[in-house]
């Protein structure tokens, strides 16, 4: 959702940013939460159940895709106000200056871990994911 960051960092300072940028995707979090208790609660195994299934898989791993410190996803927010609010001017510096290389950065990531699997990034980020949704869904059982 698109915010208004002067606004934000007007009223709230920095923490009032990363609280905001850490917001989407700790609901997507949430929800995958709610959703896997629901489905281990064994209310419905049908296809309400795999709805809720796919749910939680697609929303964990929006999360996480959101937390890569990357332009213009949310995690690249969090790590910037955050270094602004330790005074880390270095580093701040370089992020404001790798904000227009995002897209960029982001499309060049899918394209080495479809052409070089093997060197994938992708699965080295959502391979976790993938097991933290076992947890989440099976831990629940047990």
């Amino acid at each position: 959702v698109p915010i208004n960051s002067m606004t934000v960092v007007r009223n709230g300072g920095y923490w009032g940013m990363v609280v905001v940028s850490l917001a989407g995707i700790m609901f997507n979090f949430a929800l995958a939460l709610i959703c896997a208790f629901v489905i281990n609660s064994g209310i419905d195994t049908g296809f309400f159940a795999y709805f809720l299934l796919q749910f939680v898989i697609y929303n964990v791993l929006l999360g996480v895709f959101n937390l890569i410190p990357i332009p213009p996803l949310d995690g690249y927010n969090a790590v910037y106000y955050i270094s602004k609010m330790a005074r880390l001017h270095a580093m701040a510096d370089f992020l404001e200056k790798f904000r227009r290389f995002g897209m960029m950065t982001i499309f060049a990531i899918f394209l080495i871990s479809m052409a070089f699997p093997e060197y994938s990034l992708v699965s080295k980020i959502f391979g976790p994911a993938f097991e933290i949704i076992n947890k989440i869904i099976f831990g629940l059982i047990g």
